[in-house]
């Protein structure tokens, strides 16, 4: 659950945050990171609940990272990883993660945290810059078989796969890109009605779900745990 922030503390930290933009510098960041430092600082405990520390600590994470100062970036590593589970962001953290244990000659880690950056991301991750193609490049050579598919086939086994694995976020994302290209796959559909459910979308697993059964009827339902037909004889008059 995401807290909400004071309106009064929350102008504060814009103020600060703003003041350290002012200043920072790669040369000598000291000077930013501790306004913002003094920002995350008025956030109240636990501070990683709010969707204001996110901001912040990649700011300070980053900045120090940046800056070459990788001791520093490290120990802020843990807080920003915390803010990001929790408020549900786009794997900028475990990108981070990455970065820094490449520097610290730990491939083995790097791959994983690159993984799990590329799925929440959905590749986005991996910018445009020079450094971000060079990582992007790493991440091909040592861990191919995670980077996103583009064919249908491909796509849905993937999905398939991580569904398997309890992935369903990931998953998911993957089968609203197999819609783009088959938009009548009762697999898609009834799959996709399926993380949905697991993830207690019901409205959309019941939408999902009703779709697959229109283009197969309980056939769809055959192989997969009764649960989800049930489910959806909740939602539409099946006779």
């Amino acid at each position: 659950m995401i807290l909400d922030i004071d309106e009064n503390i929350k102008q504060e930290i814009e103020r600060l945050t703003n003041e350290a933009f002012g200043v920072f510098n790669l040369e000598d960041p000291q000077p930013g990171i501790d306004l913002l430092i003094e920002a995350y600082h008025k956030i109240p405990s636990p501070r990683t609940k709010y969707s204001e520390s996110f901001n912040l600590l990649k700011y300070i994470a980053i900045g120090y990272f940046r800056a070459g100062r990788i001791d520093e970036s490290e120990k802020w590593l843990s807080e920003f990883l915390e803010s990001d589970f929790n408020v549900r962001r786009f794997g900028e953290s475990e990108y981070l993660a990455a970065k820094i244990a490449l520097k610290r000659n730990n491939e083995a880690l790097a791959i994983q945290h690159f993984i799990v950056a590329n799925q929440k991301s959905e590749g986005r991750v991996f910018g445009s810059d020079p450094e971000d193609q060079e990582y992007l490049k790493f991440f091909k050579k040592h861990a191919k078989e995670h980077v996103r598919p583009t064919e249908f086939e491909e796509m849905l086994q993937v999905a398939l796969k991580e569904i398997d694995n309890n992935n369903y976020p990931y998953a998911l994302s993957l089968l609203y890109d197999c819609l783009n290209i088959q938009l009548d796959n009762v697999t898609v559909h009834f799959n996709k009605g399926l993380c949905h459910f697991e993830l207690e979308e019901l409205d959309h697993a019941a939408d999902s779900f009703t779709r697959a059964y229109m283009l197969e009827g309980e056939e769809a339902f055959e192989a997969a745990d009764s649960k989800y037909l049930d489910f959806l004889k909740t939602r539409i008059e099946i006779k």
